[in-house]
């Protein structure tokens, strides 16, 4: 997930600094995440969720696309239900892969991007460019899966 998030390069970027700071010794799931965290400038203290929560999140997507203002929304709604000593859950911290594939052309309409779910439910939405047709496939890469445990969802618009 690291890497989905933080890409090839701000990941390496965060292993460097890790085994700067701890080869040799004792760790901790924080020094990683520190690492991570301090080597590409970003606030990652959700991510401790993953090792403080017990459970495995999953999430739900739904869609709608606009043909008018050629605009696709994406909802994304992640949920974890209790365990022993934690009735609630707050929300993890989740990197999705999307891509936006097109229903004749079979071909990427906008690029591959990482959406940071970071709540209970989240939408968001994304001008696709013009094209002769509507889009036909939202594609949620596996990347997140490893942790849900589950294969790549693809999901049509309504």
């Amino acid at each position: 997930m690291y890497q989905t998030l933080l890409g090839k390069e701000g990941f390496r970027k965060g292993m460097d600094l890790y085994f700067e700071r701890h080869d040799g010794t004792a760790v901790t799931c924080d020094d990683f995440r520190a690492a991570m965290a301090d080597a590409n400038g970003r606030d990652l203290m959700q991510f401790e969720r993953w090792y403080t929560q017990a459970g495995t999140p999953t999430v739900k997507a739904t869609m709608a696309y606009d043909k008018a203002a050629k605009k696709l929304t994406v909802t994304l709604e992640q949920s974890c239900g209790p365990s022993p000593g934690q009735t609630t859950k707050e929300p993890y911290h989740i990197p999705i892969r999307t891509g936006l594939i097109g229903k004749d052309s079979r071909k990427e309409l906008v690029e591959e991007r990482v959406l940071e779910l970071t709540q209970a439910k989240q939408e968001c939405t994304q001008r696709v460019p013009a094209c002769s047709a509507s889009p036909a496939r939202v594609v949620l890469l596996g990347s997140v899966c490893s942790a849900a445990r589950s294969n790549p969802t693809v999901r049509t618009p309504e």
